[in-house]
């Protein structure tokens, strides 16, 4: 094993750990998020990380006692439902395009971005919603330089820069970047990353597609 492949390896690890005291801290003041803690037990149990599916096991018993709940951990998320979720899960291979980049090839601000004639991705961009499309497009292209440029664009959407940083670690660390993702994770720290910023990237970090329509806005 190189010393980089040690780093990453090192580094994955232990935001794995992170993810899950990330859950523990925050379900100690009260907070649960049912949807977030399915999506960390089925990357855990991709994985064969037992012994962090246990830990989610543990709050997510603590949330049953306190809130009441969709079912109790085994039986409200048992091995179908981890089966099903699982299913829906697409891996993404290093130097391929995410999946829904190639489902949209269509769509003209996508093309002209996928050819570098941004110029021209952005004259076809209808609306911010396409910008930011725009910006991610770049990123996942791993012109970061540009996606910056793009979104300095875009005025309505309050949380597009919130995504592309996660999109800009996930692609760091896809190349190799770690200097730039150990600063961008601080970045989002400092700023206050929810449970859904510690699952999408973990998804990331472990050669998954970090979201069902990644790099963009999945609704």
């Amino acid at each position: 094993m190189s010393q980089m492949d040690k780093l990453r390896s090192n580094f994955v690890r232990q935001f794995f750990e992170e993810t899950v005291t990330a859950f523990e801290i925050a379900g100690s003041k009260g907070h649960f998020n049912w949807d977030c803690m399915k999506d960390a037990v089925t990357l855990f149990r991709l994985l064969h990380r037992e012994d962090l599916v246990s830990r989610v096991s543990n709050f997510w018993d603590e949330a049953c006692d306190q809130l009441g709940s969709p079912g109790q951990f085994i039986g409200g998320l048992g091995e179908k439902e981890i089966f099903e979720r699982a299913l829906l899960k697409k891996e993404y291979p290093k130097d391929a395009l995410p999946d829904h980049v190639k489902q949209i090839l269509h769509e003209p601000h996508i093309a002209f971005c996928l050819d570098g004639k941004y110029a021209n991705a952005i004259q076809y961009a209808v609306n911010d919603l396409a910008l930011e499309e725009i910006a991610a497009t770049q990123a996942v292209l791993g012109d970061f330089s540009a996606a910056e440029e793009t979104l300095k664009l875009i005025r309505t959407r309050d949380n597009a820069e919130q995504m592309l940083v996660i999109i800009f670690i996930v692609e760091k660390y896809r190349r190799n970047e770690m200097e730039d993702v150990a600063r961008l994770l601080d970045h989002i720290k400092i700023k206050g990353a929810s449970l859904w910023d510690y699952v999408h990237l973990a998804y990331g970090f472990a050669g998954y597609e970090p979201w069902g329509f990644y790099p963009y806005a999945d609704y």
